[in-house]
């Protein structure tokens, strides 16, 4: 599993987008699970790989390879998503910055009151060959 992770990282920087990986998306059981993984002496391989900085789970950013992980349940277990988000993978838009109104008639004869908040805004993905899915890791 390290193996195809390293490997996502040089598809980033040699395959058709050129760019240096910047942010990982994988669910914690993943996670875990690339943590446990070790040697034939029993050392964790991402504790020898990662030097003195070491891998820590109470640490507010975590990363593996210099590359900040983010965990989250939305992506699927066994499933990692490396991506370069300065190379394009993702690109933020605000159409419409945000607007909160409040209608002061609206509660006269019933004690409620409307407020109405809206924005509007999106995500892109310009170049999708910045953006490398790995399946099939290891989730226990």
């Amino acid at each position: 599993p390290l193996d195809a992770l390293n490997k996502s990282f040089v598809d980033l920087r040699t395959g058709t987008a050129f760019c240096e990986p910047d942010a990982i998306v994988v669910h914690p059981d993943t996670l875990s699970a690339l943590r446990r993984q070790k040697d034939a002496n029993g050392r964790y391989l991402l504790d020898l790989l990662s030097g003195p900085a070491k891998i820590d789970q109470t640490a507010e950013q975590e990363n593996i390879w210099g590359v900040p992980v983010h965990q989250t349940t939305q992506c699927p277990a066994g499933t990692a998503v490396v991506m370069s988000i300065n190379g394009g993978a993702a690109v933020g838009w605000v159409r419409m910055g945000l607007e909160v109104q409040f209608n002061p008639y609206s509660g006269y004869e019933t004690n409620t009151y409307i407020w109405v908040a809206e924005e509007r805004i999106s995500l892109s993905c310009p170049r999708r060959a910045a953006i490398n899915i790995l399946t099939g890791l290891p989730t226990s």
